[in-house]
């Protein structure tokens, strides 16, 4: 929708199909770390579908008929799939690189203080 600014009709089929092409060039020429964090974000984001049947089975199986259970589990599955759609996979990202570096950052403190201690002792 940002690409509308204003415009009275639609994109033409060469204007959705460029910027389709653009698109996948970028996610193509992505560095292998960031594609790794994608491809992991995405995976959790898809394994919420499976966690989210899950449950709505083990808290409506017994009050529910199985034809809604069933619809109910093939309704809840696609969710992950939209997660990983619309977006959320960014914020997946973030979390991610920075909870790495907060690991990282208190490991170097705490081996810093642990050699200091070492050395002060002696």
């Amino acid at each position: 929708m940002s690409h509308y600014k204003h415009r009275d009709r639609p994109k033409s089929d060469r204007q959705i199909l460029s910027e389709q092409m653009d698109e996948s060039l970028q996610e193509y020429n992505r560095n292998n770390r960031s594609l790794l964090l994608s491809s992991i974000g995405a995976g959790m984001e898809i394994g919420f579908s499976v966690f989210l049947i899950a449950a709505f089975y083990s808290h409506l199986h017994a009050g529910i008929s199985h034809q809604l259970m069933y619809l109910l589990a093939a309704m809840s599955y696609p969710v992950g799939f939209m997660l990983v759609v619309i977006g959320m996979l960014d914020v997946l990202q973030f979390l991610a690189i920075a909870t790495a570096g907060n690991i990282i950052g208190g490991s170097v403190f705490v081996g810093r203080v642990k050699y200091s201690s070492i050395h002060n002792s002696h």
